[in-house]
């Protein structure tokens, strides 16, 4: 309340952790109950942020390849319509590892208690994936960087992964502005672009 940080847990690891990710925070509440790990082991992990049991791990999960990148995303909920009325689907949280074989692996995380199911892997590039959450006509996507650039959403209930049509991107990053609401900034080679 006081704007200040305050240590809470500490927790070590006997292994190295790869990557980190934790949720956007849903509406109504203070905080996202989870957070994912990539660690060195070629395992993901969900930890609780719930006060009751912070950094406390709820499921792994073993890969076939090491964590480069993980995304803690949400489908479903408001959607707007051609008419310009609001409809509401559940949102169901998903889990999207960026492995370094270059194979993209999506899990369905239990909004209640945590648990990892229905694991599906795409293969999308030789190189190793890094994602970036951005926005896709109002909802979260994302996307990730391998070979080439792919952008992952949900469009009419259905998660989808398409290939963008343009070079490899190194780097991006989501912007907004009044001219370009959904906007993202982007290294390829050594060029900056805006897209």
């Amino acid at each position: 309340m006081t704007g200040s940080l305050n240590e809470s847990h500490k927790q070590f690891y006997e292994v190295d952790v790869r990557c980190i990710d934790i949720g956007e925070v849903p509406e109504g509440r203070q905080r996202c109950k989870f957070l994912v790990v990539g660690f060195q082991d070629s395992t993901v992990r969900v930890l609780s942020l719930e006060p009751e049991s912070c950094l406390q791990r709820i499921s792994t999960q073993a890969l076939p390849s090491i964590a480069n990148s993980v995304s803690l995303m949400t489908y479903g909920g408001k959607q707007s319509s051609q008419s310009g009325t609001l409809t509401y689907q559940n949102e169901q949280l998903f889990m999207h590892v960026g492995l370094e074989n270059g194979v993209l692996l999506r899990s369905l995380v239990d909004n209640v208690t945590g648990a990892l199911t229905d694991s599906r892997q795409q293969f999308l590039g030789t190189q190793a994936i890094r994602l970036i959450r951005v926005k896709q006509d109002g909802q979260d996507a994302m996307i990730a960087l391998s070979n080439k650039p792919w952008l992952c959403y949900n469009y009419m209930g259905q998660y989808r992964v398409t290939p963008l049509s343009y070079e490899a991107l190194s780097q991006a990053s989501p912007f907004s502005s009044e001219r370009c609401p959904e906007g993202i900034v982007a290294i390829a080679d050594n060029t900056l672009r805006i897209m």
